[in-house]
């Protein structure tokens, strides 16, 4: 796993030096914020072996009891708030209040979230309605898989692997947690907070270094499970290692967004909506719109709306006040982002708004609006990391739908109408993990639902009940008194050896008395087994 095969799309970025420090820089200034040493693989070996000692006395704890640490991390990032918004904007150079709302609230609601549902799914009873069973009990309980590996991204660099990480803990499991190279302060900020709310030594490991060298050794190393948010190659290469040796993994590896604007679509809402989805955390969203599509009869509308609000749009660096767009992640993001922008113009698309980069310190692109686009532009068939949206018009719903689909992303969606019935008729059409009717790119922030895509954009899934199942095994538990077979049960009569004279014929007339579908037949079955069974029970 070479670094620049992690730089795609959500990965680690830069050269490809095996270097002893990472260097967190301010994209929006330059600046270097702080240099950090890096782990190394004979370091990640040594976190995997003390997590998995850790871990043990962990899973032993109540739930109840890790609930109580997770509860006191809530309470301190909620006070230290503006310290790690602000630390997230030093390494993204998204705007402060973003960083409060995009990650740190995800991370505060999965806590919520865990300590309302989260015990009742950790152990849940059966009801069994079936009466020859009916002195038996059955429970589900989830068992925590063990040690966690995590590969995270810079693009959320506290809300994707904070939110995971507090997943895994409250199952009982350990955590050795790669952060991007770019954002690796944020994630130490992770570390620091749950150690100060009482997280037990050596549960949580972070472990700075790029993806060739710690990125490669967690994968290689004695994990039990592996979680990776990021590009489809490096993504594809770390399924393939896992597989190898049996390590089950779950993928989020990025999309290409469609919204479908139907003809009675509320445009004004539309298009600030989607404006807002797209332009986001600068265009570097996995569930971003990344592609607009327009009725025809109310296509010139949207498309001038659109243009008008993206003109509107404030750039510069989000640690300033009245900024909307903070710059790329990188110069090499920019670079991608305006090769993929400059072939689609070469191929015959128009630049509506900017199409270039802006002349200013940092890695800045100007929030870019394409009409007369094709499926065959890259800013189509590419997953598009950066300020720019393509938007289109179809004639009918089906081809509104058909466009939507042609992708081998299925990550999210979005249909916008003021019938809502038919805006989820919609919905049940389009080929994506999540399906918003009239908003977009919000959905990971609500704990209640989960996070996943369909198609290339990875399997698995995070947050709910099942991102709570994703991180842990389920064990099923019976159980039956001691008492269930009395001295007075007659041997013919149960399912135990010896089998009686008459055992084919008494278990054939259990099966039509208890599942049978005609009601006269039953009734004349009851007497004989409503003996047996009073017999059989002790009743």
């Amino acid at each position: 796993m070479s670094e620049t095969e992690e730089d795609t799309e959500r990965g680690d970025g830069g050269d490809t030096r095996e270097a002893e420090t990472v260097v967190s820089v301010n994209p929006a200034t330059g600046d270097v914020n702080e240099e950090v040493v890096a782990t190394t693989p004979e370091e990640v070996d040594e976190a995997v072996e003390a997590a998995r000692e850790a871990q043990r006395s962990w899973e032993a704890r109540s739930v109840n009891d890790r609930l109580r640490v997770l509860d006191v991390f809530q309470n301190h990032l909620i006070r230290r708030r503006d310290e790690v918004a602000r630390t997230i904007a030093a390494e993204t150079g998204k705007p402060v209040g973003e960083g409060l709302v995009t990650d740190l609230i995800p991370v505060i609601d999965a806590v919520r979230f865990l300590k309302k549902r989260g015990p009742e799914v950790m152990e849940t009873g059966l009801d069994l309605d079936n009466i020859m069973v009916m002195d038996r009990k059955s429970k589900i309980v989830r068992e925590p898989l063990g040690v966690l590996g995590m590969v995270t991204p810079w693009n959320y660099p506290f809300g994707i692997p904070g939110s995971q990480v507090v997943y895994a803990l409250f199952a009982g499991n350990a955590v050795v947690l790669k952060p991007a190279r770019e954002t690796t302060l944020t994630g130490l900020k992770i570390e620091e907070i749950l150690n100060d709310a009482g997280l037990p030594d050596d549960l949580l490991h972070v472990v700075p270094g790029g993806g060739s060298t710690v990125g490669q050794a967690i994968v290689e190393s004695d994990i039990d499970q592996m979680t990776f948010t990021g590009s489809n190659a490096v993504g594809e290469m770390i399924q393939e290692r896992c597989q190898e040796r049996g390590v089950p993994t779950t993928m989020e590896l990025g999309g290409s967004d469609p919204a479908v604007v139907l003809e009675d679509a509320n445009i004004d809402k539309a298009t600030s909506g989607i404006v807002w989805s797209r332009f986001m955390n600068c265009g570097q969203t996995c569930a971003a719109v990344k592609r607009a599509y327009a009725h025809d009869s109310v296509f010139d509308e949207f498309r001038d709306e659109i243009v008008r609000k993206v003109d509107k749009l404030r750039v510069g660096n989000g640690a300033e006040e009245n900024v909307d767009v903070g710059p790329l992640i990188d110069e090499g993001a920019v670079d991608e982002l305006a090769q993929q922008v400059d072939d689609s113009v070469e191929m015959g698309a128009e630049v509506l708004t900017g199409g270039e980069r802006l002349d200013r310190e940092g890695s800045f692109y100007a929030p870019t609006v394409l009409g007369n686009v094709t499926h065959e532009m890259p800013v189509v068939r590419e997953e598009t990391f950066g300020p720019v949206i393509p938007v289109m018009g179809f004639e009918d719903i089906s081809e509104g739908i058909e466009k939507a689909n042609d992708t081998r992303f299925g990550l999210t969606a979005s249909v916008w109408t003021r019938d809502t019935d038919r805006g989820e008729r919609v919905a049940r059409e389009i080929d994506a993990g999540t399906v918003v009717v009239n908003d977009h790119g919000y959905t990971y922030g609500i704990n209640e639902t989960p996070w996943g895509g369909y198609k290339d954009s990875g399997h698995g899934r995070t947050h709910g009940v099942w991102g709570i199942e994703e991180v842990t095994r389920m064990k099923h538990i019976n159980k039956g008194s001691a008492d269930t077979v009395p001295r007075s049960l007659r041997p013919e009569t149960t399912w135990w050896f010896p089998y009686s004279d008459d055992y084919l014929e008494t278990m054939g007339d259990g099966i039509e008395f208890l599942y049978g579908n005609s009601v006269v037949r039953r009734a004349r079955k009851a007497p004989k087994m409503l003996k047996e069974l009073i017999g059989k029970k002790g009743l």
